[in-house]
């Protein structure tokens, strides 16, 4: 069951967060139609998740 919710987080919603922010970076020129490219997606879309929070983090660190 762990497995399939993984696999829910990290091929759906990773790699379409990834994509869509990869193609609105380089203007809809990405296609990512590269195998390749796989773990560059979910990188991205995990690191455009991760990254308000970090931000969000050291602003509250900050604030104390």
């Amino acid at each position: 069951m762990l497995d399939f919710i993984m696999d829910i987080i990290i091929n759906n919603l990773l790699y379409k967060i990834g994509f869509a922010f990869l193609k609105f970076i380089t203007g809809g020129r990405f296609k990512g139609e590269s195998s390749y490219y796989f773990s560059l997606i979910i990188l991205v879309g995990g690191l455009v998740l991760v990254i308000p929070v970090v931000l969000i983090f050291i602003g509250w660190a900050k604030w104390l």
